[in-house]
Formats: C-alpha cells, sequence, structure tokens
C-alpha cells in the first residue's frame, strides 16, 4: 500500500515533530492508492480480496473474476439477474468500503457493452453493509449513479467516514458485460489537530502513543479513530495531561493550566 501525506500550507510553515507552541493547528490530508495480491477465481467459485495492509476496503469476485498485476479487478458478468430492480448482486461481484476518515475515492471504470440511454455499464454506490439491498433502485436517494460508456472513465466520489458503502456494477438487461475498475484512491479530507490553553498561556504540547507518556508520535502520523495522550509543558505552571481520539480526522482540545506557586516563588527568589 503506498500511503503518504499530503501537508497543506499550514503544516508546511509549522510546527516540528510532535510539538506544539500556545494555540496550535495543523491540518494534513492522507493518500491511500489500494493495491490487491494478483487472483484468478476458478469456475464456480467465488473470493473476497483486501487491500494488503487496511482491510476496510474489500473486493468480492466471482468466478472467472480477476484481479491482474497491475491491480486492475475485472468482473466478468453483471450482478443483477433482472433488469426490473428486484433481484441483488447475486454473483458476488462488489466490493464493501467503510473509509476511517471522510474523504474522497478516485476510480477508473468501464465495460465492454454500451447500447445508450439506459444500456450502459454503471457504478452504483449504496450507503449500506447489506448487500441485498444493493438493487438497481435499492435506496435510490443514497445512490451515486455513475453512467460510463465503452471507453472507462475516471470518478470522484465522496464518503463519509466510519461508514459502509457498497459498491457494484449493473448493466441493464446487458447479462454479459465486462465489467473493469481499476486506479483506486481514496484522499482524506483535511485532518485538524488543535491545542487551546484557556488562559492564553503558550505551553509547548507534546502528543505521546501511550498512556505513560514515553513514545511521541509525529501529529502527520496519528491515525483516524485512535486515542493519544498529550502533556502541556510551561516554566511557572502545574503540567497538564489528558488524552483525546481522533474521532473522524477532527480533534479540539481546550484545557485550562495551574500555577505552580511554589516553582514561581523559587524562581523570583
Amino acid at each position: 500500500m503506498k500511503l503518504k501525506r499530503i501537508l497543506s500550507a499550514v503544516m508546511a510553515l509549522a510546527i516540528s515533530v510532535s510539538a506544539f507552541a500556545g494555540l496550535a493547528t495543523t491540518a494534513f490530508a492522507a493518500e491511500q492508492v489500494y493495491t490487491f495480491a494478483e487472483t484468478t477465481v476458478a469456475e464456480g467459485e467465488t473470493a473476497e480480496v483486501k487491500d494488503s495492509i487496511d482491510e476496510s476496503f474489500e473486493v468480492h469476485l466471482g468466478s472467472g473474476d480477476t484481479i491482474d498485476a497491475n491491480g486492475v479487478i475485472t468482473w466478468n458478468g453483471t450482478n443483477m439477474k433482472k433488469s426490473d430492480g428486484t433481484t441483488y448482486p447475486t454473483d458476488n461481484r462488489y466490493i464493501v468500503f467503510t473509509p476511517a476518515a471522510t474523504g474522497n475515492l478516485t476510480v477508473t471504470f468501464g465495460g465492454d457493452k454500451s447500447r445508450g440511454g439506459k444500456n450502459q455499464p454503471r457504478l452504483y454506490v449504496l450507503q449500506t453493509d447489506d448487500y441485498t439491498q444493493c438493487t438497481k433502485d435499492g435506496g435510490t436517494e443514497n445512490i451515486q449513479v455513475t453512467k460510463g460508456n465503452y471507453e472507462a472513465k475516471t470518478y470522484n466520489l465522496a464518503f463519509e467516514g466510519g461508514k459502509t458503502y457498497i459498491l457494484y456494477p449493473f448493466n441493464y438487461n446487458q447479462g454479459d458485460t465486462v465489467f473493469q475498475i481499476s486506479n483506486i484512491t481514496y484522499v482524506t479530507a483535511d485532518v485538524e489537530v488543535s491545542f487551546t490553553e484557556t488562559t492564553g498561556l503558550e505551553p509547548e504540547v507534546t502528543v505521546y502513543t501511550d498512556a505513560d507518556r514515553t513514545t511521541e508520535i509525529s501529529v502527520t502520523d496519528l491515525v483516524v479513530g485512535e486515542t493519544y495522550y498529550y502533556k502541556a509543558v510551561l516554566s511557572g505552571y502545574k503540567d497538564y495531561t489528558g488524552e483525546f481520539t481522533l474521532e473522524n480526522g477532527t480533534a479540539e482540545i481546550s484545557f485550562t493550566m495551574e500555577k505552580n506557586v511554589l516553582q514561581l516563588l523559587l524562581l523570583t527568589m
């Protein structure tokens, strides 16, 4: 899996590795290109293939389907047995996707049968974890219908973090369509983390992966959904410690530091 951090202008000018000063905000986006093991499904069999690292993206394959060495997924037939919207993907040809963070999925999609009008290869997206809801007309208000043609096109689809979606192909009444999907890339919306001392102080804040606060972590390495621990330090004040969970890519942490009277006295002597 290729994973890289695209730093925003905020991050480019900002604070180093793991320390913040005062009211500190940093933002970054993550880009992930999904890759899969080369796979050929035997006649009469089915298979499920996940990205080698991120298990949030699962490809379901039917009899005779393939994933080639370049990551191109080929579904050799339509999902729908009928064209009246009453049946669901019975041939095990669909993708289940549960992104941790809100973002946009870019895919290249096409099919080899196109007669114009409704007889075109299409990629449907439905917010559900139940593939029996994935009909031609199921959940119309939640479906993004992407009309293709004989040539593959690239599409940009929006997803909300923490929710499950199913992507599935369909060509109206064209049972022998070959569908292909490739170049699957997910880019999260900007992730933002901020720390604010409520009285306007500017302490140094360090983020850690463990409750003992022994292992520091760069803010650009934070993972959505995980819990982290921090410590704020400022001369003349008691250290402040706390924790936060990066829910859906955003964390706004406020805290108030207390004066360390003994330390202040020693500083003035």
